[in-house]
């Protein structure tokens, strides 16, 4: 049997809900579970958070569908749980694998419409989703591109141990600081682009694509600074006595120890924070505004407003942080934002012909890995927008 990506493995899954898996492929992903003896390193790629994440959505699926479907219908589409209970000890792994095969149950929907489920065919021109791609740029400026061949060590000049793993991730080992100031590299994903990164203290690092990330090659003094651009999730190496602080053109967030993600995209109207667990400070870059929040709550900083108040609510953290989970989670959003979202994983232009309102919402959820026309006909099966792919453009039609 062929070695699985997770990549691969969800491109399976959109072939088979959308009519394209071949016989091999549908046994496969019916009896998964026969397959863990042949490949037992299969779900390496994912993470114990997309374990997780992906859990939540199986069972939020499960449920969706028996909502939504007649009882031949739910029958077909969810015939692997039934194995659940026979292979218990294997649970986490079904659980991962089953609720990827669930999540081929993609829908898009109109705020007004109910939902519907889709089966979507080839298109002749099609652009493929971003990857591991990042530019990294040392503290004597020189920089290095983190894609393609350019794995293994990396020597910054004033003494940082570095290495670029082959499953994107650059991780620093921790060293002292050779002079009375910091020396500072920089990562940078471009549109297509995402990467992981392992700071000196430990912290973890998942940068969206379109960001960039400021950061000393050694956490010194009293305190742990990074300044972000863009889209990042945290998962902060817990230290009393240092704090680690990210700061944005809007806000600066101080944290002990906790995980949470900051969406600080220029072109977006807030800058969100929501936070997974612990506690977060929020400071209103400019004024005295300062909120603290909890799990489950995102909060909203308009950036360039000294007189606006900092905005609480409680979120889906799923959604919040399905980008670095592999997906396009969407709960009632714009238009507007997903081709935002789009335009910035699938590296394209967007160009709105026929003026149509951006604020027209659309919920649904799909894997990041599928080539953008899978997206965009999901959306069109809404039947209140249309699109073309022109090279790398995605023109909305009249």
């Amino acid at each position: 049997m062929k070695k699985l990506t997770k990549e691969l493995f969800l491109g399976m899954v959109d072939d088979y809900v959308e009519g394209r898996a071949t016989a091999g492929e549908k046994e496969f992903l019916e009896k998964y579970y026969e397959h863990f003896s042949d490949e037992p390193d299969v779900l390496e790629p994912l993470s114990e958070e997309e374990k997780e994440a992906i859990s939540k959505r199986m069972h939020a699926g499960i449920d969706q569908r028996i909502k939504e479907r007649g009882d031949e219908q739910q029958s077909d589409q969810i015939v692997a749980v039934s194995y659940i209970p026979i292979y218990r000890q294997r649970w986490m792994q079904l659980t991962a694998a089953l609720a990827v095969v669930l999540s081929m149950v993609f829908y898009f929907t109109r705020q007004s419409d109910a939902n519907r489920f889709v089966c979507v065919n080839h298109t002749t021109s099609d652009i493929a989703p971003g990857g591991n791609k990042a530019i990294l740029t040392l503290s004597n400026g020189s920089k290095i591109s983190l894609s393609g061949a350019t794995k293994g060590k990396i020597a910054d000049p004033n003494g940082a141990s570095i290495n670029n793993a082959t499953n994107g991730q650059l991780v620093y080992n921790a060293v002292a600081a050779t002079g009375a100031e910091l020396s500072y590299n920089t990562i940078e994903t471009r549109n297509g682009g995402q990467y992981q990164l392992v700071l000196p203290d430990g912290t973890k690092v998942w940068i969206n694509s379109a960001s960039s990330l400021k950061y000393p090659i050694a956490f010194n003094g009293n305190e742990r600074v990074v300044q972000l651009s863009g889209e990042a999730y945290f998962e902060v190496f817990k230290n009393k006595a240092k704090p680690f602080e990210v700061i944005t053109d809007g806000q600066q967030v101080t944290v002990l120890g906790t995980h949470f993600n900051i969406n600080a995209y220029r072109n977006e109207p807030l800058t969100r924070t929501t936070l997974m667990e612990g506690s977060v400070k929020v400071n209103k870059i400019n004024s005295n505004l300062s909120v603290i929040i909890k799990p489950g709550q995102q909060a909203g900083v308009v950036d360039g407003n000294r007189e606006s108040a900092i905005q609480i609510k409680a979120v889906n953290i799923d959604e919040a942080i399905a980008w670095k989970n592999g997906y396009f989670m969407f709960d009632n959003e714009s238009l507007g934002s997903i081709l935002r979202k789009v335009s910035r994983w699938y590296d394209v232009e967007i160009v709105n012909v026929n003026g149509m309102s951006s604020e027209e919402r659309f919920s649904g959820t799909i894997s990041r890995y599928s080539n953008v026309s899978q997206v965009l006909k999901k959306l069109e099966l809404t039947e209140s927008v249309k699109f073309k792919i022109e090279g790398r453009k995605i023109i909305v039609l009249p």
